[in-house]
């Protein structure tokens, strides 16, 4: 095997696998965007067939969208990404915690603090984004 062609394989694979991630990321959002739409008009139907039908399309393809994405993405990511994903969960994971920890105590010595679910959700989300995006891209 010649040079030239040594190289061109590991181009062909670089592109292989530049497509598959690709597709991956598509492939889930475009899932995910049915389930939502499915979901959504389920929810403002009446009651009955129609939007039990609905609402068991968009469950149905939000697990679908899960499962295909994750076995897609952990085989096509490379360890920059795995390293990046683990890295923004782990950090996630403690301000979800300590938020948590600290709206249940504030809740049980009787302190209003201004801490909803929806900011600790909110918060947790940014700062997973956050530490994704410096440890992958920066």
């Amino acid at each position: 095997m010649s040079k030239g062609e040594s190289d061109t394989d590991w181009q062909a694979s670089a592109r292989s696998q530049l497509r598959n991630q690709r597709a991956a990321w598509i492939g889930s959002i475009a899932a995910g965007a049915i389930a939502g739409v499915l979901m959504g008009i389920g929810v403002n139907f009446d009651p009955g067939l129609i939007r039990t039908a609905m609402l068991g399309g968009g469950v149905l393809a939000m697990v679908v969208c899960l499962v295909w994405g994750t076995l897609i993405y952990m085989r096509v990511i490379d360890e920059q990404e795995r390293d990046a994903n683990l890295w923004s969960c782990y950090v996630g994971m403690i301000v979800y915690l300590t938020l948590f920890v600290a709206k249940d105590i504030g809740q049980k010595l009787d302190l209003n603090l201004p801490i909803s679910e929806f900011g600790i959700f909110t918060a947790t989300m940014a700062i997973v984004l956050a530490v994704f995006v410096k440890r992958r891209f920066m």
